[in-house]
């Protein structure tokens, strides 16, 4: 319901959804990889919550969800590999190239070293200094001891003095200033891994909710396909223009509702600012109207329109003026509802929109309607 307003932003989509059509099977591919993270997240109860959690619970569940997203974004940099050079727009082959980049082997084996120490095998090493009133201060996560040391050089080693404190078990006093001194030396590193894992996160959200568009776009394709309709990729034109013309236009709602063909409309009216459209009751004159304002819409969102052809000037505006039920409440007559719709209209109008109206002012007597219709259409 935010359309695109130019014509390079409306053929850039146009692109990628060719892409799509054309290999709808891999999309889907990559689709599943963000919903596996979501569900993973939720099916292991993952979330990162640096505000109101302490330092080890954060880095915790910030550590699990890295490593829950590790294999998957090994999947697709293995997808953006093998089809880099099969998708022809500019869009997929951005994607596709800033995912080599950014996760290359080099990177993700770095994050699943990292995602192993940060389990703390060996233990929690930190560093302090002592502050005020012998306070601890500054405290440091440190890398372990001998970490990029072998068994043998372990051994041989030189020992250097170490001083030693044991808790006892059911030192529970103990065992909760030990936990705090820990929480102190995690904190930074906590925030980091979090803010990393909230990264990782919020890649796959955006992935998700901008490849659901296209999956929608491939879905609805199928139906019409499955339906015998035809489609087409309009030609946008800048809003400036007053161009509209189309071949075999369709309501696509009325031909999903049927689950049957529905009769198209053929229309030339290039260079014409106002349309008038008339005919007898129930043939047809709402149908088309409506087909009118899906296909702008859909053509100003990237997306094919449901038509053989269809040429048209975008739109800063789309505005629609249809016919409604009595009110129920009895609390204003019809006339005074489409008056007042039609005020807030005028409010909102742009240059450049496009305003359809559908037997507007049509509650009144035809010379009272016309001589509105009159100065409405003037202005």
């Amino acid at each position: 319901m935010s359309p695109l307003d130019e014509v390079a932003s409306v053929l850039y989509r146009q692109a990628i959804l060719k892409d799509c059509l054309k290999h709808p099977d891999i999309v889907r591919r990559i689709y599943r990889i963000p919903l596996e993270f979501l569900e993973r997240k939720r099916r292991q109860w993952l979330w990162v919550s640096p505000r109101h959690s302490p330092p080890t619970s954060v880095l915790a569940s910030a550590r699990e969800l890295l490593e829950a997203s590790l294999d998957l974004l090994r999947q697709l940099r293995l997808i953006a590999d093998q089809n880099v050079n099969t998708f022809e727009s500019q869009g997929f082959r951005r994607f596709f190239t800033m995912i080599q980049r950014e996760l290359d082997d080099e990177y993700l084996t770095l994050i699943e070293q990292h995602i192993q120490q940060l389990r703390f095998p060996q233990g929690v090493l930190l560093s302090a200094q002592l502050g005020k009133g012998n306070e601890g201060s500054n405290y440091v996560l440190c890398y372990p001891n001998d970490a990029d040391r072998n068994w043998l050089q372990l051994l041989f080693a030189p020992r250097s003095p170490s001083y030693s404190y044991t808790l006892h078990p059911r030192d529970e006093a103990g065992a909760r200033v030990l936990g705090g001194l820990r929480d102190r030396g995690l904190a930074r590193a906590a925030n980091a891994v979090a803010q990393a894992a909230e990264h990782i996160e919020s890649f796959f959200h955006v992935l998700q909710r901008e490849l659901a568009f296209y999956i929608g776009c491939l879905n609805l394709y199928e139906q019409l396909m499955a339906l015998g309709e035809p489609i087409a990729f309009p030609q946008p034109l800048p809003a400036t223009e007053r161009q509209f013309s189309c071949t075999a236009l369709y309501d696509v709602t009325l031909t999903l509702t049927l689950r049957a063909p529905a009769v198209g409309n053929d229309v030339s009216a290039d260079g014409k600012s106002l349309i008038i459209i008339t005919g007898p009751n129930r043939g047809g004159k709402t149908i088309f109207l409506r087909s009118v304002g899906l296909a702008q819409l859909m053509m100003q969102c990237g997306m094919f329109v449901p038509a053989r052809s269809f040429r048209a000037n975008l739109a800063m505006g789309l505005f629609t003026h249809f016919r409604r039920e009595e009110d129920k409440t009895m609390a204003r007559g019809k006339f005074e509802e489409e008056l007042e719709r039609m005020s807030k209209i005028v409010d909102c109008l742009t240059p450049n929109a496009l305003l359809l109206l559908n037997e507007s002012f049509a509650a009144t007597n035809e010379r009272e309607g016309s001589e509105i219709a009159r100065q409405i259409v003037s202005a």
